[in-house]
């Protein structure tokens, strides 16, 4: 896994797999060993997975500085630990440390990069067994007969030099290491260097060599050409640029609304070289001597603090290959099998048809001649497929339950005001045999005009309530009359609780006349 973007997503993939939402960064304390953590930090934000601490260590540290810095990892609450070293020497040393102290358990988890892990076959035996339970990257190199042969070969030449040397396999780094190495021979065999009189067309012979020729490593196949492909043509001195990078370039700028002039220029020295490192190469960018840069270029932080960068167009991840379909005005019924539409076409005409029954005695919209009315129900069905209706419906059953709460409300009304108008006449009676008493009994006449006040006060209420129980009975009759003529709704529990109170209050006023 040779590439840093893979390897950071694929550690905040899997930490968010496992569901872990805390972890601590441990890495070595050197320009490579911190060069990862920003776009490491980054991946793992992205899954809101939170950086509880981050710890580094020197790769000259004592064993005891060691001990010392994973006891304060003991202490946190965290207990998931992203590993990031690039000393094969540091980090058998903080296995072996943090084994000793109990931090190997299983209440740890333990993540490490693949730059210690393409060496765990050559660690020694107490470190293997000191990581067991420890989950790593490990770039992957596919196995063939060829990486098999070399195993073999390399197994036999240590066996017979240096016997005390067992080889049980090749690390990434020497596969690559060996697959670089035989493109350029190859490269050299192929310019016929040997035969050249010219030196100062070797570093251009050579370099189209390499660029132009694909080989097929133990790793991967070799060779840029797909890339980014420059050809220098030495009878007329023109420049070539082409390739896979150049293609999407160019695809992007036609693709514009508008037309841009744009020139290719090689960051190559005299001689067919390049000019520098790729860092070297962007940051002429941001001195403003070239607009972009086009080619395989990868995204790293140090980069990101002076450019921007597209969005990366050769890692695709995961896709779904589909046959190309020519496409027609039908195209959005694809989505849905044939039954579906059907089905759910039948829905909406059967919701139309509800809403009809129940707007139409009250609303004009759905009334007319029966043409206009079918009519209605598929317009009203087919047109909630593509808005929301900004008016309300009039319904019958809405319309319904709203007097139905009207007249629980009026009847109520009347209930307590017939009950407090019989409050008020025992009142009076009460008060008026007392009076009559008081006459009787020759009470004195301070404390009978007083009585007599009281007497009076109580007959007042009378008229006042019996003109509330008058207007609430007027409105209770018309609730009523609209719920039983326009509504057509003459039974239930409300409407007979309703007659109810009218009778009462209706006798009860003929019985006042009298």
């Amino acid at each position: 896994m040779k590439d840093e973007t893979c390897q950071v997503m694929g550690i905040s993939a899997l930490v968010e797999v496992l569901k872990w939402r805390d972890a601590v960064l441990l890495y070595e304390d050197t320009e490579h060993g911190r060069a990862t953590i920003p776009s490491l930090v980054n991946a793992l934000q992205k899954k809101n997975i939170h950086i509880a601490y981050e710890s580094f260590i020197a790769p000259s540290s004592t064993n005891e500085i060691i001990i010392e810095e994973l006891q304060k990892l003991k202490a946190l609450k965290t207990k998931v630990f992203v590993v990031h070293m690039m000393s094969n020497l540091l980090a058998p040393r903080l296995f072996l440390n943090a084994k000793k102290l109990g931090m190997m358990s299983e209440s740890y988890a333990w993540i490490m990069t693949s730059f210690n892990m393409n060496f765990v076959h050559s660690m020694d035996s107490t470190v293997i067994e000191s990581i067991q339970g420890l989950l790593g990257f490990k770039s992957c190199i596919p196995a063939s007969t060829s990486l098999h042969n070399l195993t073999s070969r390399l197994r036999r030449k240590f066996y017979k030099e240096e016997p005390s040397i067992e080889v049980r396999e090749v690390s990434p780094n020497g596969i690559w290491a060996y697959d670089a190495t035989w493109a350029l021979a190859e490269a050299v065999e192929r310019a016929k260097m040997k035969n050249s009189t010219r030196s100062s067309q070797h570093g251009i012979m050579l370099l189209r060599e390499i660029l132009q020729k694909r080989s097929k490593g133990l790793s991967v196949k070799l060779g840029f050409k797909e890339l980014v492909g420059v050809h220098h043509d030495l009878q007329t001195y023109k420049t070539y640029v082409t390739s896979f990078c150049i293609d999407v370039f160019k695809a992007v700028i036609e693709a514009l609304p508008y037309k841009v002039h744009y020139k290719f220029i090689p960051f190559e020295d005299a001689n067919g070289n390049m000019a520098g490192t790729y860092n070297e190469l962007v940051y002429q960018v941001h001195l403003q001597k070239f607009d972009a840069v086009v080619g395989d270029t990868t995204i790293t932080w140090n980069k990101s603090l002076y450019v921007d960068f597209t969005v990366p167009f050769t890692d695709l991840g995961m896709g779904t290959l589909v046959p190309k379909e020519e496409e027609t005005m039908w195209i959005f019924l694809k989505p849905l099998s044939a039954d579906l539409w059907i089905t759910s076409a039948g829905f909406f005409i059967l919701t139309g048809f509800v809403v009809w029954i129940i707007e139409k005695p009250v609303n004009q919209e759905f009334q007319g001649s029966p043409s206009q009315q079918i009519g209605t129900i598929f317009w009203f069905s087919f047109s909630t497929l593509v808005f929301a209706h900004s008016k309300h419906l009039i319904s019958l059953l809405r319309v319904s339950m709203a007097s139905l709460r009207n007249l629980k409300i009026k009847t109520g009304t009347c209930k307590r005001i017939v009950k407090e108008l019989h409050s008020y006449e025992k009142e009076v009676e009460r008060e008026a045999a007392k009076t009559a008493d008081m006459k009787e009994k020759g009470a004195d006449p301070y404390d009978l005009k007083q009585q007599e006040n009281v007497l009076a006060e109580s007959r007042m209420m009378l008229p006042d309530c019996q003109k509330r129980l008058e207007a609430s009975l007027a409105d209770l009759k018309g609730i009523l009359a609209e719920l039983e003529d326009e509504l057509n709704q003459k039974e239930g529990p409300e409407i007979e609780e309703a007659r109810t109170i009218i009778g009462e209050v209706d006798k009860l006023f003929q019985t006042t006349e009298a």
